[in-house]
């Protein structure tokens, strides 16, 4: 989709979201619709253009999937590709599938992915979207926080999963654990960012106990919340990084506020707050991370 706006990026969302398009959507298909406008305006858009590598996190969700040849694997909220890349390297003869809300991240995501055999990408919202064909594994990287309704998709993403399949999936723990997400936002607004002055959908699955007992409601089996601490690599360069987050959705709504910074001062502030965590490949900032782990039994019928 065009970069559009103003007022224009309203009705562009809204003119996408009842037209009919090969391989997208059609507009009963959305339900999260927040998230789309969100990922199909500037926080798509940013994020196509400044998130291009992989940060090992999905290394950890590949391995601990046991992914294996003839394999069909999907990716939710796959973003521009890297985990789907991933898992299409490990099953030839097989298949992964990225979905994703974003039309701008799947374009990159096709892009970077060009020449490869086994790998489709699908804009889809995975509360709802049905599947020809089960998988054999679903897999994530920081794709699965975003649900309206986390029940009916986690249970949407069973129904997806052939009996004796598997969901693996990787979330951020407590936002005040992810020094990634708050070192940048204290140093831009003078004081850490809290769930209540700062709320972010990001954290939704940042408890373990709830996460665990979400997999259950939703009719997953043997569910398993894995602590996994990391340092994320946010660009190759301080320049880079401080472009990627003076461009994320949670410091430009601090640029929106009447009393907040500008964009110069911004930009100051985190540089100087990110040259702390520049290392010799680039900016990387720790962060705590659950790794999340279920199977699809066959003798469920909880939801569904």
């Amino acid at each position: 989709m065009t970069s559009v706006h103003g007022r224009d990026i309203e009705h562009a969302l809204d003119v996408y979201r009842h037209s009919t398009h090969p391989g997208s959507m059609s507009a009963h298909d959305i339900v999260n619709s927040d998230q789309f406008d969100a990922w199909n305006g500037p926080e798509g858009h940013a994020w196509a253009r400044q998130r291009s590598d992989a940060d090992g996190l999905e290394d950890v969700v590949v391995s601990s999937a046991a992914i294996e040849p003839g394999s069909r694997v999907l990716a939710v909220g796959c973003g521009a590709g890297e985990l789907t890349r991933l898992a299409a390297s490990l099953t030839p003869g097989g298949a992964a599938v990225g979905i994703d809300l974003s039309e701008p991240l799947l374009a990159e995501a096709r892009r970077r992915s060009q020449g490869l055999a086994n790998i489709d990408f699908v804009h889809g919202d995975a509360q709802v979207a049905a599947f020809d064909d089960p998988f054999d594994r679903v897999v994530s990287h920081f794709g699965v926080m975003f649900f309206g309704e986390p029940a009916a998709a986690f249970s949407n993403l069973r129904h997806a999963t052939r009996s004796g399949g598997s969901l693996t999936a990787v979330v951020p723990g407590p936002m005040e654990e992810c020094r990634w997400y708050t070192d940048p936002l204290a140093a831009v607004l003078g004081r850490p960012p809290t769930e209540e002055s700062e709320p972010s959908a990001m954290f939704t699955l940042a408890d373990p106990a709830g996460a665990a007992a979400l997999l259950e409601s939703s009719g997953w089996s043997s569910g398993t919340v894995t602590r996994v601490e990391a340092a994320l690599r946010f660009g190759a360069t301080l320049e880079a990084a401080v472009d990627f987050f003076a461009a994320s959705g949670p410091m430009r709504a601090v640029l929106q506020r009447p009393t907040g910074p500008g964009e110069s001062e911004v930009r100051r502030r985190l540089g100087e707050r990110l040259a702390r965590w520049e290392q010799a490949d680039g900016v990387r900032l720790p962060g705590l991370h659950w790794l999340v782990r279920a199977v699809h039994e066959p003798t469920r019928a909880a939801g569904g």
